[in-house]
């Protein structure tokens, strides 16, 4: 859910990214195929960006007002991203893999 809590996000099987009005509880956007695998979690970054977290050792940064894909980061070790964590200043990212690495 977005901070303004106007806006949330949700995915598909086909990786499709899906920001919904929380509102009217209608569609916005879709995004389609936006990562290899399947994503595992979404979330608001700050009213500018959110984030995706795919098995595909990928975390992705997306705009919110074009959704376009800003950039991507790929995970340091070669681990399924399981967690993520944004810090309150949002300057750092932590993120997780199943095998238990923190990055």
């Amino acid at each position: 859910m977005s901070k303004d809590e106007s806006r949330y996000l949700t995915s598909d099987n086909d990786n499709k990214i899906i920001i919904w009005d929380s509102y009217s509880f209608e569609i916005i956007f879709i995004i389609d195929k936006s990562h290899k695998k399947p994503i595992i979690n979404l979330l608001f970054f700050d009213e500018n960006y959110f984030l995706t977290i795919a098995n595909d050792h990928s975390i992705k940064l997306w705009s919110v007002k074009t959704f376009q894909k800003y950039k991507t980061f790929h995970a340091a070790h070669n681990e399924d991203i399981s967690s993520i964590c944004i810090t309150n200043d949002n300057k750092k990212l932590v993120y997780s893999g199943i095998g238990g690495s923190i990055i």
